[in-house]
């Protein structure tokens, strides 16, 4: 969560002891927030560079666990050309994973190639650049500092975020999605869920912190268009959110509801589990499997889908959409690329908020704030550490 760009460069090694990253606690797919962010953001990087100190972390080791240290350390010619090559590539690399989302380890011309289709900006003087920092890295040649470097370096940052922001904000659509409020039925324990789906349960008391904490962020966004899941648990948080910040009129689209649980609605985990083991079992071995009478993932993630085309993709005005657990398990799973089958460890805080961002040449993409990241990969984690 701290540092997402480290973390999806080792997944791709193969040195490691017991199991990779990528089985122990894989980073799926890049955010776009995450390059303002995170622990490595773009200015992060400048301000050292400007500093003339390389900063990193150390370990210091105690019989009883240990401690992350921030440390410095002046920079050497050869630091700064290295260090400046490394802010080019890594935000060339890190662009082209975000945007072909996929893990790719391009470098040299495949990956000025693939930049530059995305962000074709300044083209002559980021590859006179990036050449020559290449070139003096690979005959290392640190005998004398290229000129400006610092200038080269800001001229391609700023190129960089201008060219970002245009994309996932100023000729983008954002769309705030958030789950319902809480109902008695969702908070019992694991075995004891409620498996809740047409039932219509009134909303129970909101903690107003939770609730302003996203009504601000909802009213950040300006909203043009309102849409709920026709469910009442949804309408309801919908008319809360009005309560706090002016919001248009609200569509109820039916596409938003929750999964049809059918022949389970209402019965409990453990009590399914009883009745339709090969049900259970189906999911044990990754299939997706119908809910007797109802719907599988595949059915939710259709109908969400169908929706954000017509109301995200076609449609240029920011939103605030009330949906539920699975619709945004599934929608979320599908952006990110998680494989199906772990869509259900995703856990959907309520009222927490997640953005999604449409832009006009790239599709879909997905901003989760780090508290909300925190909650929904939670399960993850708890792995991560058994293992």
């Amino acid at each position: 969560i701290k540092s997402p760009f480290t973390c999806f460069d080792w997944q791709q090694s193969k040195a490691y002891c017991k199991r990779s990253l990528a089985d122990v606690f894989p980073v799926f797919n890049l955010q776009p927030h995450q390059f303002i962010s995170s622990r490595r953001s773009v200015r992060d990087y400048l301000r050292d560079f400007r500093a003339g100190v390389v900063s990193y972390r150390e370990l210091e080791c105690r019989d009883d666990g240990y401690d992350e240290v921030t440390r410095s350390k002046p920079m050497t010619v050869r630091d700064r050309h290295e260090f400046a090559y490394h802010i080019l590539r890594f935000l060339m690399q890190n662009l082209v994973k975000l945007v072909r989302r996929a893990n790719l380890p391009l470098r040299g011309k495949p990956l000025l190639a693939e930049y530059f289709s995305i962000f074709p900006e300044s083209e002559e003087e980021i590859r006179r650049i990036f050449n020559e920092l290449q070139t003096r890295k690979r005959q290392a040649d640190f005998s004398r500092p290229i000129d400006c470097l610092a200038n080269e370096l800001q001229a391609f940052i700023d190129t960089f975020e201008r060219q970002f922001r245009r994309l996932f904000f100023s000729e983008a659509s954002r769309h705030t999605v958030f789950r319902h409020g809480p109902t008695a039925p969702n908070l019992a324990g694991r075995d004891e869920a409620i498996f809740l789906g047409t039932s219509e349960p009134d909303l129970l008391p909101v903690d107003p912190s939770a609730v302003a904490a996203l009504a601000a962020g909802v009213a950040a966004n300006e909203p043009r268009r309102t849409v709920s899941s026709p469910r009442g648990r949804c309408r309801q948080s919908i008319a809360m959110m009005r309560r706090r910040v002016s919001l248009p009129a609200v569509q109820c689209d039916p596409r938003l509801r929750e999964i049809e649980y059918g022949q389970l609605e209402g019965t409990s985990v453990r009590t399914a589990r009883a009745s339709h083991a090969a049900l259970f079992d189906a999911w044990n071995k990754g299939e997706d499997p119908r809910f007797p009478g109802g719907e599988c993932s595949r059915d939710v993630l259709s109908r969400v889908l169908d929706f954000a085309d017509q109301h995200w993709t076609a449609d240029s005005n920011n939103s605030v959409t009330c949906t539920h657990n699975v619709v945004l398990r599934c929608l979320v799973g599908h952006v990110l690329r998680l494989p199906p089958n772990d869509w259900h460890r995703l856990h959907v805080p309520h009222l927490a908020p997640v953005t999604m961002i449409s832009t006009k040449r790239h599709g879909l993409f997905v901003d989760i704030p780090t508290p909300t990241a925190r909650a929904m990969f939670g399960d993850f984690a708890a792995l991560a550490k058994a293992a």
